[in-house]
């Protein structure tokens, strides 16, 4: 948040003094809210009020004139209030990108789902107090991938896809989906016993969720390459094994051919077949 602005370091500018002094020639007298003298001489006049955007009153300018000259120093006072909460967003925006930055080095390096699922749980609770909290996975059926307690999460919401703050007695549930490209993978889910959460653990959570989202995206990825290489692996040990048989068979086949085609083994098949002979011959 801003700092506020003080009408004391406004008049201590250079061209802000000069700029008094050309408005109400050189006779601008300048209180504070307490009534202490800031800038000229005091003298006597109805005071005019200097205030803030917001109408909160900064001092009062007593000075023939003095209208034209507050109206000046409220002006710049709200010239200097925006500068100082454009500075203020600027600052934020940059913190911003850097949290993005280091979070997206910490999940970038997940393993799996699991891995993921613990880093992206210890990274949102780091900047995030709650009482507890779990990261739900939803491909195949919902999974709770990591949880702040040991204990069996109970209780997860139906509704996974919408990024909102929830009322629960007297505290609060938080709910990020894990959404890439419109596609709902799952959700972080904080919780408070008491007390609410508040627009910024929101959208830091939210941040949060979709970077793991993205990462989330590249792992399912590789289970899915992963899945497809072990099918096709597995295939191929099936056609090797067939291979392996009505090679063994052929190995048999010629081998018998082979023992069927000497000498000896013709010698037995002539004996074989006389003492078949001689056996339908013999009398009954």
């Amino acid at each position: 948040m801003a700092k506020d602005v003080r009408l004391a370091r406004i008049l201590r500018r250079d061209d802000i003094a000069a700029l008094l002094a050309s408005v109400s020639d050189g006779e601008a007298a300048v209180f504070d809210p307490a009534g202490r003298l800031l800038a000229g001489s005091a003298v006597d006049g109805e005071p005019v009020p200097v205030t803030r955007p917001d109408g909160t009153l900064l001092g009062t300018v007593t000075v023939p004139g003095a209208a034209l000259t507050a109206a000046v120093l409220t002006h710049l006072a709200g010239i200097e209030q925006e500068r100082r909460e454009l500075a203020d967003e600027v600052l934020d925006m940059y913190r911003e990108v850097n949290l993005l930055y280091a979070l997206g080095e910490v999940l970038a390096t997940a393993r799996d789902r699991s891995d993921l699922a613990n880093r992206t749980l210890r990274e949102a609770t780091r900047h995030v107090p709650v009482d507890d909290g779990y990261v739900v996975v939803d491909i195949d059926g919902r999974v709770v991938e990591a949880a702040l307690h040991a204990t069996e999460t109970t209780g997860i919401p139906d509704d996974l896809t919408h990024l909102r703050i929830e009322t629960l007695g007297d505290g609060a549930r938080l709910v990020a989906p894990l959404s890439f490209r419109d596609t709902e993978r799952g959700a972080i889910v904080l919780h408070r016993g008491e007390g609410t959460f508040e627009a910024g653990d929101l959208k830091l959570t939210g941040a949060v969720a979709a970077q793991c989202a993205g990462v989330l995206e590249r792992i399912l990825d590789e289970e899915r390459r992963a899945a497809a290489a072990a099918a096709r692996e597995e295939a191929l040990q099936r056609q090797l094994d067939q291979l392996r048989i009505e090679l063994d068979h052929e190995r048999q086949a010629e081998q018998v051919g082979k023992v069927t085609e000497t000498d000896y083994f013709g010698g037995l098949r002539a004996q074989a077949s006389d003492l078949r002979r001689i056996i339908a011959d013999r009398p009954g």
